[in-house]
């Protein structure tokens, strides 16, 4: 199983009315560009045969329709099928986030929750339990199952 990480973006700018984008700092806007560009780490910074996923989930901005919002907020999780990858895929969700909020004027804060780490059986011990099982149970009740990016 994958490791389980919680992530939360906070994207501070500058809201005013709807109607003077131009005096703003949009952080809904950044919000979408940094969106975005999340998706750009696992497909072109992380090994493509390493698993991982960064999924956002959620976003929180704004409370009316005509008013531009000083923060956004977003929410999602990591996933990897090793400790290096997810320690990569943080590193660059965190300098991905930094860098395209100080290009668009905003300020951007990425924290971590570290949950459960991913699952790394010793292959070894895997095959030795699995004969057990064969020897106590019987063939059909042992099955091989791929990994899952679940945590």
């Amino acid at each position: 199983m994958a490791s389980s990480d919680d992530v939360r973006i906070v994207i501070t700018g500058r809201g005013r009315h709807g109607s003077m984008p131009h005096e703003t700092i949009d952080p809904i806007y950044v919000a979408g560009q940094v969106i975005a560009a999340v998706q750009g780490i696992v497909s072109r910074r992380i090994n493509p045969v390493e698993p991982a996923v960064i999924s956002i989930c959620r976003l929180e901005a704004g409370t009316t329709y005509n008013i531009i919002p000083n923060q956004a907020v977003l929410y999602g999780t990591l996933r990897a099928q090793s400790e290096q990858t997810r320690q990569l895929l943080a590193r660059e969700l965190k300098q991905t986030v930094e860098a395209l909020c100080a290009a668009w004027g905003a300020n951007g804060e990425v924290v971590v929750d570290w949950g459960t780490p991913p699952v790394v059986n010793d292959e070894r011990m895997s095959r030795y339990a699995a004969e057990v099982a064969v020897r106590q149970f019987g063939r059909e009740s042992v099955a091989y199952v791929k990994p899952v990016m679940g945590g």
